[in-house]
């Protein structure tokens, strides 16, 4: 699925979504359904950045149920500071999402640095089950699924830019009995 039938440059999430399919155990039915979510969200421009530690950022301060995903990769564990912070952000992004909307997240597990060039960032480190925690606190998310797989030792060894020891792919549901 490119981003629009029209723009032959456009990213291709065909591979994507076959892979959290592949994740979640779903048809390819519901691959071509997110893609025409997507596809729709994308053609009425509903991409959108935020920066998840302003209470007052206009985008996380919208207005309720107005996205059909949401989707975050390798970025809440370098951007939420803190473990309330992370919470409070889940929260607020499973309040934009319309009932039956998807909240699909890309993390790495108990990362607590990276470097980009020779500088160092911190990162908030996170683990399924606080990841989870934060996706059943929120009281709205149905078929909550987290697949997550390790790091080899060697792997980590080799690894001079960061300490994760795994990843996560999370994908879960707003309900839709919602008040």
């Amino acid at each position: 699925m490119k981003e629009t039938d029209s723009n032959p440059t456009a990213f291709d999430w065909t591979n994507y979504f076959e892979s959290v399919l592949t994740v979640a155990r779903s048809s390819k039915e519901k691959r071509l359904e997110w893609e025409s979510r997507l596809r729709d969200a994308l053609c009425r421009g509903g991409l959108s950045a935020c920066d998840v530690n302003d209470p007052n950022w206009p985008v996380l301060s919208g207005k309720s149920n107005d996205y059909d995903i949401i989707f975050r990769s390798l970025c809440l564990e370098a951007a939420c500071l803190t473990i309330e912070i992370f919470n409070e952000t889940i929260r607020r992004l499973v309040r934009l999402l319309k009932p039956g909307g998807l909240l699909l997240l890309v993390m790495v597990q108990n990362e607590s640095f990276y470097y980009v060039d020779k500088e160092k960032f911190f990162c908030l480190p996170l683990n399924e089950a606080k990841v989870e925690n934060a996706l059943h606190a929120t009281g709205e998310l149905m078929d909550i699924h987290i697949d997550s797989s390790d790091t080899t030792v060697e792997d980590q060894e080799r690894n001079t830019m960061s300490n994760f020891n795994g990843e996560m792919i999370i994908h879960a549901y707003k309900t839709k009995n919602i008040e």
